[in-house]
């Protein structure tokens, strides 16, 4: 199914079937010096190009479906940090509508555990058939023959399996899952994506935990020809509660992860000012899944999408390349430093600048 998208000052014609099936005018891939439109382009290359001559478009989305799981990892920001009430499709719908008529491209659905969210379905099915690709992150526990059907007639850009261990024992004891066979089942979940032929990618996020289990992790994913990255960032949780204990250093576990330097201590040093966006559970929308400081977070439900993004921009623009003072207290290579930071308010309780913590 093929439509046309007119995305700030582009017009692209975006195959819903595929992946991430996409065609763009010259005009645009002169803009980024490409001579040929069989050349492939990244994600953020495509996104660069798009929203090159715009103050900013929400092309790219990370939302927070639900705030629930069938496992509770003890790392997890969102699962037992965080109560939201289920945002069922219906009362959202016209909020999505209004998303891809701003600009939504990519759309990224986790949670909690996206899958359990009980109208998944029709959000998925809603954003492919809007013309938007959808990455799905999932511990690939409940992964079943009706999901793969769906992502075999409608193709998601990813989807990505959190792995944490290779043992039933432990991921029962340790990361809350039921059933007898649970890391079992996750194998077979993901081979079976595999085997039809699905864009699958493990990932493990390496902590304290998870750093023992990580070597099994990578042979297994290697043995079956299945890419695996890691990543050692962590995400601070919603209810304040500190998580740092998990934290390890990039040359802990994982060889492969490289030691990135700290960025420029400033608020907004990375893309999100131009295109970046996130939704809590409770449909609240701000810059990044990494922030916490509720000064950015706009109720959609309440607000609408156009009102919600002329407060979110307003609040990057004014703080946007502010220094930081002190310098940005969060992990090295931190995208989005005001994460990490803490704001320093005047009487009014008004943010007149964020220092380091």
């Amino acid at each position: 199914m093929e439509l046309l998208r007119h995305l700030g000052h582009h017009t692209v014609c975006i195959n819903a079937n595929e992946s991430c099936g996409i065609s763009l005018e010259d005009s645009t891939l002169r803009s980024i010096q490409f001579q040929d439109s069989s050349m492939s382009l990244s994600k953020k290359q495509l996104l660069g190009a798009i929203s090159n001559g715009d103050d900013y478009l929400p092309l790219s989305l990370y939302w927070e479906v639900l705030d629930r799981c069938n496992f509770s990892c003890p790392f997890c920001y969102i699962v037992g940090h965080s109560s939201s009430r289920i945002v069922r499709f219906s009362e959202i719908h016209s909020h999505l509508s209004d998303l891809v008529e701003e600009g939504l491209l990519f759309c990224t659905l986790t949670g909690g555990e996206a899958v359990l969210h009980p109208d998944f379905a029709d959000i998925y099915t809603f954003l492919k058939e809007s013309g938007v690709f959808v990455e799905v992150f999932t511990n690939g526990y409940t992964l079943d023959d009706e999901l793969i059907d769906l992502f075999m007639r409608y193709r998601p850009y990813s989807i990505e399996v959190s792995l944490y261990s290779m043992k039933d024992d432990k991921l029962k004891r340790v990361y809350g899952a039921s059933g007898d066979r649970p890391a079992a089942t996750i194998r077979d979940n993901v081979l079976k994506l595999q085997k039809h032929g699905l864009p699958v990618v493990c990932k493990t996020f390496l902590n304290t935990l998870t750093r023992v289990d990580l070597a099994e992790i990578v042979r297994w994913c290697g043995d079956n020809a299945l890419a695996h990255y890691s990543s050692s960032d962590l995400t601070p949780a919603y209810d304040g509660a500190s998580l740092s204990h998990f934290r390890v250093d990039n040359k802990e576990g994982d060889p492969r992860l490289p030691i990135v330097p700290v960025k420029s201590h400033v608020c907004f040093p990375c893309d999100t000012k131009h295109y970046g966006c996130a939704i809590t559970p409770s449909f609240e929308i701000f810059p990044c899944p990494s922030i916490r400081h509720r000064d950015c977070y706009f109720d959609l439900r309440h607000l609408g999408v156009r009102e919600s993004l002329r407060r979110m921009k307003s609040f990057m623009r004014t703080f946007q390349d502010m220094e930081i003072k002190g310098g940005c207290g969060g992990q090295a290579g931190c995208k989005a430093c005001i994460a990490f930071s803490e704001p320093v308010r005047n009487e009014s309780g008004e943010i007149l600048f964020f220092t380091g913590v």
